[in-house]
């Protein structure tokens, strides 16, 4: 298999009572990846409401999810921030524990005004750790930074910045397949659009980072079994499939909203978002869960379908 692994984007689980972080809730979401075939995992991102997370409760959620993995399980770390200050801070921290990897977004107010400046930002954030793995957070969607990522690839390779990789998430695989291509693949390209998964595949995708690998990760592998045997056929079904879950859970809100409502459906008790998001109310989850009954959702949730 060429293929080598899927990581999730984990949901950070909340009290009902006071929204505070419900660190209990940690081992049970490790288990539940681990026994679905997932590598890794990436907390504190987008679906991880990571910027809704102040510095201190950010560093003690890695410490949870360091507690209890295992050393062949990878822990990536987010830690982007508005200040550098604060990223510095989470960088030391992510470090300390030993995370696999640690991953950077740009800010998201003042917003780098071209890849040069980017990558200053970068450099400064990173400094004083060479021997630790940075990934570089692409998804211009929700931070409004769209810099053309070869070109950065290429500047970071002139100027000798340590960013491993990039965590693609973006529509535009045209791009993603230059980058993959770049240097001979030097850099690790995790792709981040769980939708368009099969679609990246064909242009040499060796990873796959996002929310869905929550609850539907054996599925998943098991279209990437079958598209790396030669059955496009059968790939293309689950594909299709699958997709028809991801617009449910989008037209309900997304991957984190109808996203987090999906595990709490499913037994995986993540409690409710924080805002500005918005928890959906009664009505909503009894919507949610009459759509999801149209697709293949409950055939889909981690079931083991690997043989």
């Amino acid at each position: 298999m060429n293929f080598k692994k899927l990581i999730s984007a984990s949901y950070t689980p909340f009290k009902k009572s006071d929204l505070s972080l419900d660190l209990e809730k940690v081992e049970t979401l490790y288990n539940n990846l681990l026994k679905n075939g997932v590598k890794g995992t990436m907390i504190c991102g987008t679906t991880g409401e990571g910027y809704s997370l102040s510095a201190k409760e950010r560093k003690i959620l890695a410490a949870e999810w360091s507690s209890v993995i295992s050393d062949d399980f990878d822990l990536m770390i987010h830690v982007g921030h508005n200040s550098v200050v604060d990223i510095k801070e989470l960088v030391e921290s992510a470090v300390s524990l030993n995370s696999a990897a640690v991953v950077l977004s740009p800010p998201l107010f003042y917003k780098p005004l071209d890849i040069e400046n980017l990558i200053d930002f970068l450099t400064v954030c990173i400094e004083g750790h060479p021997e630790t793995d940075f990934y570089y957070y692409h998804i211009p969607s929700m931070t409004g930074v769209e810099f053309p990522m070869i070109q950065f690839l290429q500047q970071l390779k002139e100027k000798d910045v340590n960013i491993k990789g990039i965590k693609y998430t973006h529509e535009d695989l045209d791009e993603y397949s230059k980058c993959l291509d770049y240097q001979n693949t030097s850099f690790d390209m995790i792709f981040g659009r769980d939708e368009l998964l099969l679609n990246a595949l064909p242009l040499g995708a060796k990873s796959a980072l996002g929310s869905t690998y929550n609850f539907m990760s054996p599925i998943y592998l098991k279209m990437i079994d079958l598209f790396e045997n030669g059955k496009f056929a059968e790939a293309e079904k689950i594909h299709l499939e699958v997709n028809k879950i991801i617009d449910v859970m989008v037209e309900f809100g997304g991957g984190v909203i109808a996203g987090k409502a999906m595990m709490n459906l499913i037994g995986l008790d993540c409690g409710p978002t924080r805002l500005p998001l918005r928890t959906l109310n009664v009505q909503s989850i009894e919507n949610l869960k009459s759509n999801l009954e149209k697709t293949k959702f409950y055939e889909y949730k981690n079931k083991q379908l690997i043989t």
